[in-house]
């Protein structure tokens, strides 16, 4: 939960401190069409049902379900060496990460939500 708070803290930072200091400095690129693929999704829909997999025991199709998913992120630009238990336990530790299947980040951003004097303001202690 710690971390997974502090990255919502440094994002809206970040995002306050890019607004104030350098988005006046942007380089605008050309649009591109957005890509009908969405790793997010896809790599919380693949995390989903590897869990239920594994909770029948089937680690076998597991495993074979991960490498058709792990070829099918390949194909879409996504140079994904190895998709494993290793890289859900690496990549799926913290609420923000398109892999976890973790509720904290979103009940955090509800809480936060909520209750407005919980939100940063770094920039009003810096003036």
């Amino acid at each position: 939960m710690n971390e997974t708070l502090a990255g919502m803290v440094s994002d809206e930072i970040g995002s306050q401190i890019y607004s104030r200091y350098y988005s006046a400095t942007e380089v605008v690129t050309p649009a591109r069409k957005p890509s009908e693929f969405n790793f997010n999704a896809e790599m919380r829909l693949t995390r989903r049902n590897v869990d239920q997999y594994l909770s029948q025991g089937d680690i076998e199709g597991a495993e074979r379900y991960m490498e058709e998913r792990r070829q099918l992120f390949w194909l879409n630009g996504y140079k994904i060496r190895k998709l494993n238990q290793a890289y859900f336990a690496f990549h799926g530790l913290y609420g923000r990460d398109p892999a976890s299947v973790s509720p904290i980040r979103g009940e955090l951003k509800l809480l936060r939500d909520k209750n407005p004097q919980l939100r940063i303001s770094w920039i009003r202690y810096q003036e």
